[in-house]
């Protein structure tokens, strides 16, 4: 998706023709600029054919002329389509010279030079009016590249003096940009082989106009592959933190300027998501470990500050192109590996604020594919992520702090209305059960681990297992009766603890504590549905001793989670997925865990949770004592008037 036109300074927001002449009159210190140009004027009024006719053997002082006055002459001294001929002579590839030295006075690298100075926008502009422009500009591409990568090696790469390389860098860049506003020749452009290498080289050089590199590599590279990203790493000497803080270190500085450019932080938005899109990719990766998810939100943030400054609306439309970009990275980069950490960086920075607030304007002005992402956002990613107290957490802090007339003036105006009432809803419902250790009187207590004690107490009463250091006995007795049942699990997790800060653990050590509590709260909350289950899936089970409790928070449109049932003694632990340091560890603690479960069902609750991490499924088991299934539950939730789960018309459907 593309939807930024080019930035400004492409359009001519800075005065080039101004540098092209300082750096000419540098060049040729002997010569005034305006008597060549007076000369080269009456010459051709003298005997323009002659001229005309000489284009061959034009020096590159007389080219750099033609090209000045094509480009800033009121009326055509020179006919267009002669002066494209006369530029694309110059720069055949043929002419290329085979080794990178240094230019010398009217060489055929000087006299291409001075031809790649008009191949500008002036051509691309009337290639509606005249198409043969285009046709031979396509056919002379080839060799306008190979003189680009030449005069990479030449003007930028062995060139020390910072301003000459920027000024060279502006003219490959005004070329390249220039042409690729054709449709036809973006194509051929990105299919050109050795461009990615090119491009990147230009955007990472410490000496490149930032605006105008990001708008080549956001348009040639927004739907990059795989092998073009691969490309770009080799570009920057296998170096993907490098592309990284080059993309997010020239947002954050764009968004914090003063007054902002809009069409410059979208283009550098844009061009962020490019580098970024594959979900496994080094890249992507270096990009968010870069703080980039915050920094997009924050620019969201600034753009909204804009808007708001704006009395709501932008006439020229660059802020919503902010909130495009903005919201199309974020969109994709909430959902991969390590996802709680992107999702709260996201609302931490003010995202949920900013789409409350503009809804109305973003439903309006918002490009199709953005409202599709804005909403995914809301109606799937936060939901799915609420099951994480470092998510819970942020997104309470931040629904708390909007303002109540704000929300009814915007989002609940908005097509959003339903997606924000389900997000505030289950917020709510989830920090409750968060907070519900210092609400509810003896829920910090645990109990002692023999299956034939009953006793709880508060930790600091009981005797910890000093292996594994998880579990909790009343008495040296307690701790004896429970070693046969707890040796295997006990032997695995104290394996575990042994790795110490070599393990990497998927989940934080809040989130790691909340998630079997929310697990073990839900389940109870399900009991009124899984028991309707039970009396139409296992009819001959009367006890309800051998079923494992099932919990899938993966299906967006059940956020509260869909329960169902297994049998406990055919049941098989779900595959790993890959994000576990030692699976062979964790699959030794659920074969332990599934043994002791078995050998006395009635003591255990055994609940399996699937969830979502990035794009990815996990699953992870908890046991709760003492057995659950007698008890019918609290009532099923009342998630915003709407299904529980999927089962809960399981009785009228077994009728």
């Amino acid at each position: 998706m593309s939807v930024i036109g080019a930035p400004k300074d492409l359009m001519g927001g800075i005065d080039q023709t101004s540098e092209d002449l300082r750096r000419f009159q540098a060049t040729h210190p002997d010569e005034n600029v305006d008597d060549v140009i007076r000369s080269f004027t009456q010459s051709v009024s003298d005997d323009a054919e002659g001229l005309i006719e000489s284009f061959k053997t034009s020096t590159a002082k007389s080219l750099f002329v033609m090209a000045e006055c094509w480009k800033v002459s009121p009326r055509e001294l020179i006919p267009g389509h002669i002066l494209l001929k006369t530029f694309l002579y110059h720069v055949n590839g043929a002419y290329v010279p085979r080794a990178h030295l240094p230019a010398i006075e009217n060489d055929p690298s000087e006299r291409a030079w001075a031809s790649f100075i008009g191949l500008e926008e002036k051509f691309v502009s009337q290639f509606p009016q005249n198409p043969d422009f285009r046709t031979r500009i396509i056919a002379a591409w080839p060799g306008i590249f190979k003189w680009c990568r030449y005069f990479y090696l030449q003007r930028v790469s062995s060139v020390k003096d910072f301003d000459t390389v920027r000024a060279n860098i502006w003219v490959l860049l005004r070329v390249i940009g220039h042409l690729l506003m054709d449709k036809q020749l973006l194509k051929i452009i990105h299919d050109t082989k050795g461009i990615v290498t090119l491009c990147t080289q230009l955007w990472i050089h410490p000496a490149v106009p930032p605006a105008l590199s990001a708008f080549i590599m956001h348009t040639l590279f927004l739907n990059a592959t795989q092998e073009e990203i691969d490309e770009m790493v080799d570009a920057s000497a296998n170096k993907p933190d490098a592309l990284a803080q080059v993309a997010v270190g020239r947002l954050r500085t764009a968004m914090n300027e003063v007054p902002m450019c809009p069409s410059h932080v979208a283009t550098f938005t844009f061009a962020l998501l490019a580098i970024s899109r594959l979900p496994f990719h080094c890249v992507t990766q270096a990009v968010l470990l870069e703080q980039a998810v915050w920094v997009t939100s924050r620019m969201l943030v600034l753009t909204a500050d804009a808007l708001r400054a704006a009395g709501g609306s932008d006439p020229r439309s660059e802020y919503v192109q902010c909130l495009n970009a903005g919201l199309s990275f974020l969109r994709f980069a909430m959902v991969r590996d390590d996802s709680p950490r992107w999702v709260a960086q996201a609302v931490d920075a003010g995202m949920l604020g900013v789409i409350c607030e503009f809804a109305p304007v973003l439903e309006r002005k918002l490009h199709e594919l953005s409202r599709g992402f804005v909403q995914h956002i809301l109606r799937d990613t936060l939901l799915k992520h609420l099951v994480y107290l470092s998510v819970i957490k942020v997104v309470d802090r931040e629904l708390n702090e909007v303002n109540d007339e704000v929300a009814a003036a915007g989002i609940e105006k908005s097509w959003l209305r339903d997606d924000w009432l389900a997000l505030v809803d289950l917020a709510s419902t989830r920090s409750a059960i968060a907070k519900l250790p210092k609400k509810v009187k003896g829920v910090c207590r645990t109990g002692c681990e023999s299956t034939v004690c009953t006793k709880f107490g508060p930790k600091k009463e009981l005797l910890r297992c000093t292996g594994c250091l998880h579990v909790y006995y009343c008495s040296r007795q307690c701790q004896k009766d429970a070693w046969p049942n707890h040796r295997a699990i006990c032997k695995i997790k104290t394996k575990q603890r042994s790795y110490g800060d070599k393990a990497r653990a998927v989940f934080s050590k809040s989130d790691n504590k909340f998630l079997p509590k929310l697990f073990s709260a839900d389940a109870e909350r399900h009991l009124a549905h899984l028991h309707k289950v039970a009396a139409r899936d296992f009819p001959a089970e009367k006890q309800g001793e051998h079923f494992v409790l099932c919990i899938d928070y993966t299906n967006a449109a059940y956020p509260a989670g869909t329960c169902s049932l297994k049998d406990v003694r055919t049941y098989t632990f779900p595959p790993l997925t890959g994000a576990e340091y030692d699976p062979e560890n964790i699959v030794a603690q659920n074969d332990a865990l599934i043994t002791m479960v078995r050998s006395n069902p009635k003591a255990y609750t055994f609940i399996e949770a699937t969830f979502a991490w990035g794009e990815q499924r996990l699953t992870r088991n908890t046991t709760v004592r003492p057995n659950i299934w007698g008890n019918q539950g609290t009532p099923a939730l009342n998630w915003d008037g709407k299904k529980t789960c999927e089962n809960e018309d399981a009785e009228a459907n077994a009728a």
